[in-house]
């Protein structure tokens, strides 16, 4: 080692941060991670992690000639990987008795401390068929997480390994990630899909320093702990330079290969959509929040109350993406339930499971990781897409990761606040019930910013997206608290859509004509694909076709018996129970 390239960029969070520390306690059932002195900190695993996940399916796109890394291909056997991935980030799986094999990451990146205040997040499962939040498995739990708008910073450490060649490359492809990372399209942390973890990197400014100089040497060795880039010189414009280099090479092909059963097609990246929203609710609209309660003095009160009248009021990933979880799955039950002859046929068509039943495969509705772990003496490492009902392949679950991340939407403008008084009724006297008053402070119509960002879609998943929106906007699904009472009910104000992808048949596998009055630029590594104009007309026309997608894959889709398809449920919450009340409506000729 005789050169190190050293990068230090300013970090802000978008929405709220948790790292886990791996430990409960009587206030909070998941901490932050701290240090030996109880410091809050962010480990460097924590934020080279996601630059190495987010490496390892751009990286074999955009180099020539490499290969596709072993943790995807779960490869077998001695030896070094070699792919662009394991040179830059070290090995994974390492082979003890074979010299050769190992090679340790070329990069190294620094604990970031944190200073400020930390918050609790309160989240909640819902039951499906009751529309209700779940009690049966106990699905409420609250986590520690930093605030948005909290700042760290990153400092990268990224070391010669000896070819002029293998630098270069390193360099180009940590530029690019960073690009990502700075275009807002990086999280951190757990719980990402539902809202945690976003942030926005600063320009990262990078510096060389040459041990081969005695001045720079000197400096270096003379440094104190904390001071990174003693002896070291700016390189100027080093980022844009890399990053427009590698840009200039065209995208390697995408795998083929279907996407249930092959890992390299599911996983490498391909294509990206992001949908900036404007959420505008028509009257109350509350998501109770236990701090806030506490410190406001109501029964319930939003999420983001604070003291001294600060107005930092969100409307939570989870919160969102929940309600769009359960409406989704009621749209493709619905289709499924009106295709099948009975029971033992909707058992073998249901396209999605009910997430909240995880650990009873006889349950109604059990969902596949509950399938899949009865069929099984001990769980595999991972099972493919194929296994997984379409409700998994979308929203994620056990064992398959989520590719559709819902932030916290912050407010858009001022809020207004109402304090209401709300009283039960005794259903007996027709009074008010004893001991059944409370009060609750809301958002008055508020508006907030939607930004969902999906990765790799097909044609079915958006489909399938358009119309739980569609759902959202009609009012056939309310947000937050207070569904019976009015709460919640909302409009979809402003919409944008921006598709990206990397080369021209990663466009051509979406099966869509480009919208009329589309506009097209390079954004790093990605080609940009936006209308002219916000709004959803442009994309009308490409609405549909998903639709039409999503309908025909809810209807291909069967459950099988077999080692290779998704389980047969069990048991359902329809069949032989609501069916039994409401019989199906049967048209009856009129003479």
């Amino acid at each position: 080692m005789t050169t190190e390239w050293l990068i230090v960029a300013p970090l802000k969070l978008r929405t709220a941060l948790h790292v886990g520390g791996g430990a409960a306690n009587a206030v909070v059932d998941a901490s932050l991670r701290r240090d030996a002195a109880g410091r809050l900190i962010i480990p460097g695993s924590a934020l080279v992690g996601p630059l190495r996940a987010l490496a390892t399916r751009l990286a074999p796109r955009l180099f020539a000639g490499s290969r596709v890394c072993k943790t995807i291909t779960d490869e077998s056997g001695s030896g070094s990987c070699a792919c662009p991935v394991c040179q830059l980030f070290g090995e994974v799986k390492l082979e003890s008795d074979v010299e050769s094999a190992g090679r340790a990451s070329a990069l190294w990146c620094a604990d970031a401390p944190v200073s400020g205040t930390t918050s609790l997040r309160d989240g909640v499962g819902i039951e499906r068929s009751g529309r209700a939040a779940a009690r049966q498995d106990a699905l409420k739990y609250n986590v520690e997480v930093l605030r948005a708008g909290t700042q760290l910073e990153l400092k990268l450490t990224l070391q010669s390994v000896g070819s002029v060649e293998d630098d270069q490359k390193n360099r180009q492809l940590l530029a690019v990630l960073l690009h990502e990372w700075q275009q807002g399209r990086g999280t951190l942390g757990g719980r990402v899909g539902r809202g945690l973890g976003a942030f926005t990197l600063d320009t990262p400014v990078w510096h060389e320093r040459d041990l081969r100089d005695a001045s720079q040497l000197m400096a270096f060795l003379r440094r104190s702990d904390d001071n990174l880039l003693a002896g070291a010189v700016v390189v100027p414009d080093e980022q844009a330079t890399l990053v427009q280099a590698l840009t200039q090479t065209t995208p390697q092909p995408a795998p083929t290969g279907s996407r249930l059963y092959c890992w390299e097609a599911y996983t490498l990246a391909q294509s990206w959509v992001t949908l900036d929203l404007r959420l505008q609710f028509e009257g109350p609209m509350l998501i109770s929040d236990e701090l806030s309660s506490r410190w406001s003095g109501f029964d319930h009160a939003p999420l983001g109350a604070r003291p001294g009248g600060e107005a930092l009021w969100i409307l939570p990933g989870s919160g969102l993406r929940g309600v769009l979880r359960a409406q989704a799955e009621r749209i493709a039950r619905t289709l499924a339930t009106r295709a099948a002859q009975d029971k033992a046929d909707f058992l073998a068509r249901c396209p999605a499971g009910d997430p909240t039943n995880i650990r009873d495969q006889d349950r109604p509705l059990a969902t596949s990781d509950a399938l899949l772990s009865a069929q099984e003496r001990s769980r595999p490492a991972r099972t493919t897409p194929a296994r997984h009902d379409l409700a998994d392949r979308l929203f994620g679950g056990v064992r398959l990761g989520s590719r559709l991340i819902v932030e916290d939407a912050p407010l858009v403008g001022m809020a207004q606040l109402k304090a209401l008084d709300l009283l039960a009724i005794d259903r007996f006297t027709g009074g008010g019930r004893d001991s059944a008053k409370f009060d609750a402070l809301v958002l008055w119509q508020p508006l907030f910013h939607v930004r969902m960002r999906l990765e790799n879609p097909q044609p079915w998943e958006l489909g399938w997206l358009m119309l739980t929106l569609r759902d959202l906007h009609a009012g056939f699904t309310t947000v937050g608290f207070g569904r019976s009472k009015g709460f919640g009910q909302a409009k979809i104000a402003q919409w944008k859509l921006q598709l990206a992808y990397l080369e021209q048949s990663d466009l051509d596998n979406l099966e869509i004509p480009l919208p009329a009055g589309h506009e097209s630029r390079r954004d790093g590594a990605w080609q940009l694909l936006q209308a002219d104009q916000d709004g959803v007309a442009p994309w009308l026309p490409l609405a549909q076709k998903w639709v039409d997608a999503f309908t025909q894959t809810v209807a291909d889709f069967r459950r099988d018996a077999t080692d290779v398809g998704v389980p047969l449920l069990q048991d359902d919450s329809y069949f032989g129970v609501v069916d039994a009340i409401y019989p199906r409506l049967v048209a009856i000729p009129f003479k």
